[in-house]
Order: C-alpha cells, then sequence, then structure tokens
C-alpha cells in the first residue's frame, strides 16, 4: 500500500475500501488544486476581468474602473476583512511573493496589492480591533477596524463571505458611488452575476461594509467577538470577487475509473451551485449535456440533480433518501458540515457503503462518522 502513496491505519478499513459504493467528495483542495487567483470582480453592476496571466507582472491588466468609489470601498474590505499576509519581500511582483494564510484570503491581498498598492501601509493606518474568524457554520468572515475619523464617523465594519449568507446581512448597495436600498431588481443582479461567474467554475465571495454610529458605539467601546455586542446585519453590499480554483488535472481519469467500477461520486461543496455544477462537468462527476433538476422533481428517475443547503434543511429523511437513490449524477451545493453528515447517514440507509475525501474542516464531521 505504501508504493501506492496509502497509509492505513486499520487493515480491516482496507477491505471495506474495497466494497465503497458511494463516494462523497469534496471540491475545493480536494477535485481542485486550492490555488485561488481572483479572476473577475463584480461591482456598479458590471462584470470585469482581471488578467490571470499576470504572474510575473507588477500590475495586471483589469477590464474595470479602479478610480471608481466602489471599487476603493471592495478593496479597503479586501485588505482588512482579510487575516493574509506577505511573507516574503522575494519574487517581482505580488503575485510572485509568498503569502501566509488560506488561498481566498491570499488571491485578495495579491490582487489588491497588484492594483492599489501599499497594502501593508494601509492596514497599520486601520488598526483591528475586533475580528470573527471565517467559519462554515456562519459562512462569513468580520473585521472591524479603526480608521484615522473613527472617533468621530465611527468604527468600520467589513464583511466577506459566501454571496448568500452576505447578501443576507446588508440592506443597502454602494452603485456608482451613492446608496441604495437592496430591493427585489438588485438581488436579481445579484444572483444574476453569481451564475454567470459561478457557470465559469469560479469560487464567489461577496464584500460588504458599514460604519458604526458613534453614539452608540463610541471611541474605545469593548467589542466582543464572543458574546457578539455589534450589529451583524443592516451592512452595505460592494460587489463580488470570483476566484479561479482550478481542477487537479488527474481528478477526471480517477473519477472515470471509479465510476466504471460502479462507484457513484457525489460532489458535495459550500460553494455557489453555479461554481458545483461548472467543476463537476469539468472533472466528469456530472455529463457536459446534463442539466440538474431541482428540488421540485427529485422523486423522478432522471440522470442528475442538484441540492443546496438551504433546500436539503426543508427536506424530509424520506425526501433525501429518495432524492439519492433515483438520480445517478449528484452535487451537492451550499451545504454545512452537518447537511454533509446527513448524507452520508442518508447513504448508509440505503445500504451504500460510503467513503469521504476532504481536507477541511467542513468534511471532519463526516470522516469522523466513518472512521
Amino acid at each position: 500500500l505504501y508504493s501506492r502513496n496509502a497509509i492505513v491505519k486499520n487493515l480491516e478499513a482496507v477491505e471495506t475500501l474495497g466494497s465503497t459504493s458511494v463516494i462523497l467528495c469534496d471540491k475545493t483542495g480536494t477535485l481542485t488544486k486550492n490555488q485561488a487567483t481572483v479572476a473577475h470582480v463584480w461591482y456598479d453592476n458590471f462584470i470585469g476581468e482581471v488578467d490571470t496571466g499576470a504572474v510575473g507582472k507588477d500590475k495586471p491588466e483589469v477590464s474595470f474602473d479602479t478610480t471608481s468609489p466602489t471599487w476603493k470601498y471592495m478593496a479597503r474590505v479586501a485588505v482588512l476583512c482579510n487575516s493574509a499576509e506577505f511573507s516574503s519581500e522575494k519574487g517581482s511582483g505580488p503575485f510572485e511573493r509568498e503569502v501566509s494564510g488560506n488561498p481566498i484570503e491570499a488571491a485578495m491581498l495579491r490582487l489588491i496589492e497588484a492594483v492599489e498598492g501599499n497594502t501593508g501601509t494601509f492596514r497599520s493606518m486601520h488598526p483591528v480591533v475586533c475580528e470573527i474568524p471565517y467559519s462554515p457554520i456562519i459562512k462569513f468572515r468580520l473585521s472591524i477596524n479603526e480608521c484615522q475619523d473613527y472617533k468621530t464617523n465611527g468604527y468600520l465594519l467589513s464583511m466577506v463571505g459566501e454571496p448568500e449568507a452576505v447578501l443576507k446581512r446588508c440592506n443597502s448597495a454602494l452603485v456608482e458611488g451613492h446608496e441604495r436600498p437592496i430591493d427585489d431588481d438588485y438581488k436579481l443582479a445579484f444572483r444574476y452575476a453569481c451564475t454567470e461567474l459561478g457557470g465559469l467554475g469560479e469560487r464567489l465571495v461577496a464584500l460588504c461594509d458599514w460604519r458604526l454610529p458613534p453614539q452608540k458605539f463610541p471611541p474605545g467601546y469593548q467589542f466582543n467577538s464572543q458574546n457578539i455586542n455589534f450589529p451583524l446585519s443592516g451592512y452595505r453590499m460592494v460587489g463580488i470577487m470570483a476566484l479561479i480554483d482550478p481542477p487537479r488535472a488527474s481528478v477526471p481519469d480517477a473519477i472515470a475509473k471509479c465510476q466504471a467500477a460502479g462507484i457513484k461520486v457525489i460532489m458535495v461543496t459550500g460553494d455557489h451551485p453555479a461554481t458545483a455544477k461548472a467543476i463537476a462537468k469539468s472533472v466528469g462527476i456530472l455529463g457536459l449535456n446534463e442539466d440538474p433538476k431541482e428540488r421540485t422533481v427529485l422523486t423522478e428517475h432522471t440522470q442528475s440533480c442538484l441540492i443546496t443547503g438551504e433546500e436539503v434543511a426543508d427536506m424530509t429523511t424520506d425526501e433525501l433518501d429518495s432524492a439519492l437513490m433515483h438520480h445517478q449524477e449528484v452535487i451537492l451545493a451550499q451545504f454545512s458540515a452537518e447537511q454533509k453528515l446527513a448524507v452520508v447517514m442518508s447513504c448508509q440507509r440505503l445500504g451504500a457503503v460510503v467513503a469521504v475525501t476532504g481536507d477541511g474542516v467542513n468534511d471532519a464531521l463526516s470522516l469522523i462518522h466513518i472512521s
């Protein structure tokens, strides 16, 4: 087994592995390389492109207006609500310098450093006073910073996270320098952008901000990230960043071998449904011409289906079992750790021998359950 790059803790597990009939497979870092690069941005109701071949260049070519007030606020959020840091000065440009931190935050930091520059100086001028790290449960990261004018205009709240999770926490949006309420038209444009960019197989994050009223949160206010004593809603949406995380080269062949052996491969991810579908098609989990059916027809014997975490929360155990049983190709998007575990248990109820692959925190529950 060592010669095949496998380390086995329990020899009986190898026998079980040989009987596997369903593989529940995470996307990020498992099917993909987990090497993210910002490829597109959406703000002012416009999709702009970033030259992802910018490695070695001091400044990438972009097809969007970097003088727009909305872009400036978006860049501010991307730098401040971000724990990634440049770990060395080596390299001819931001895209070659080493960055410590998770791939999504590292990609955003590289882009802003390349386009705007001086991210380190900017951060030193906006010290962090409180933060909530990203978690797959809440699906966002939050940072509270002091701006130079915070004593008169209030502390700055910044949030980055899954698009729908962030959208739910926003009451207004910045469009062409003007704030407007988030109405049905804005939500339609926002979700259209998510579908367009997700359809390219890109990972999406939304960015928003808000200045806290200084009368209620005066200078020196003791923020508490454990017992939240500040608002988590009422924010201002500024835009979306879309990141390319290319599939691993060996994945399509591995999935084809599994399918040839009669093993059903189910993709489960926390990403947007459009992103999940695009990656599933690129690696062979979903047929190139397949359009996954929505929840309303999950009892039909069709080839493929897509279920979101929000939908599965409203499904009964029998409905989930039926969906997994009646479809050969299954994509599960915007799923939490608990929902991934529910799918494992459903497959086991159907008599399947389940294997789980994943390297993230939200894979832990499922991995522990079958180990």
